[in-house]
């Protein structure tokens, strides 16, 4: 039997309401717009921690939405308010620019229910105990431990 648990690499900043719920979702953004032109865009908001623009998988041309996650939700907030609205250079249109949705605890009880739930579940504790521990790292790895255990 393999396990294979992924993760993100981030800064390691110290936990408090203070840097909790800073990442921002900015769509409207011109198809040209590159990473760096994305963060020279915010970095006048605060300390930049992580960005990205996503792109389609088939074509790489951008899809016009970003993430922009800052160091402290001050600068998220300042953000939001200094740029949601505006016309970026090279846009037509303005972008707009929001908290990025968080996944709920009720999202993450859910998965647990139907993971706890399925008939292809063979480890009655184990798989409820490694779901309930995945919550603190998100859907994505409770939907990975999922996977592989009705995979088997």
């Amino acid at each position: 039997m393999v396990f294979f648990f992924f993760s993100e690499v981030s800064y390691a900043r110290p936990s408090s309401a203070s840097i909790r719920d800073a990442n921002l979702y900015v769509s409207g953004l011109p198809k040209t717009m590159t990473q760096k032109e994305l963060e020279q865009l915010f970095s006048q908001y605060g300390r930049i921690i992580t960005s990205r623009i996503l792109v389609d998988q088939v074509t790489g041309v951008s899809r016009g939405v970003g993430f922009i996650r800052f160091d402290k939700r001050i600068e998220a907030e300042e953000a939001i308010k200094g740029l949601n609205g505006q016309k970026p250079p090279g846009a037509t249109e303005p972008i707009t620019v929001k908290f990025a949705n968080n996944p709920s605890q009720k999202t993450n009880q859910a998965i647990l229910s139907q993971l706890y739930h399925s008939p292809n579940r063979r480890y009655p504790a184990p798989l409820a105990q490694q779901a309930q521990r995945a919550i603190s790292g998100g859907v994505s790895r409770t939907l990975h431990l999922a996977l592989h255990h009705s995979c088997q």
